[in-house]
């Protein structure tokens, strides 16, 4: 049972080098519509109208709120790849700094050989398998501001 339960959560095997899609796939999904569910339930208990809000806005704040969303996040994940991966700004992000710098030394895409190819080049090439959760409390709590001003927005279904 753990033994299935981590190739949801870890994607690499540090022996193996082949990238499991599927699991990858898998684990995002399951952890995207738990994530939801209690979401929705939170605020179905806590906040009726933000709930009704999330099922009953017109297509086009649906569309506003999805484009917004994932505009902010490709900014921010570029962001964090060039100013928190690339460079040592903060003391407590040290240690991503040096695990992407490890990952990039060992991969050296500036030479072409970014693919992974040897079992050696897999330390430090994915996040830690709490990552996801870490990020979503980041956000949870930055989405659920945004949720509280723009109350008949559906923020939370739609920025996931």
């Amino acid at each position: 049972m753990l033994k299935h339960l981590k190739r949801l959560v870890v994607f690499r095997d540090k022996d193996h080098i082949h990238f499991s899609f599927k699991g990858f796939i898998s684990s995002y999904t399951i952890q995207s519509l738990v994530l939801m569910y209690l979401i929705l339930k939170g605020y179905e208990y806590f906040s009726p109208t933000i709930h009704s809000a999330q099922f009953e806005s017109p297509g086009w704040q649906k569309l506003l709120v999805f484009l917004a969303m994932h505009l902010f996040l490709a900014f921010f994940e570029w962001g964090y790849h060039r100013y928190v991966l690339h460079m040592f700004i903060l003391k407590p992000l040290r240690s991503q700094y040096e695990e992407h710098e490890k990952h990039h030394h060992l991969t050296r895409p500036s030479k072409g050989d970014y693919p992974i190819t040897e079992s050696h080049q897999t330390e430090s090439s994915t996040f830690p398998f709490y990552a996801l959760a870490v990020f979503w409390l980041f956000f949870g709590v930055f989405l659920a501001v945004i949720q509280a001003i723009f109350k008949e927005y559906p923020i939370i279904r739609f920025s996931l």
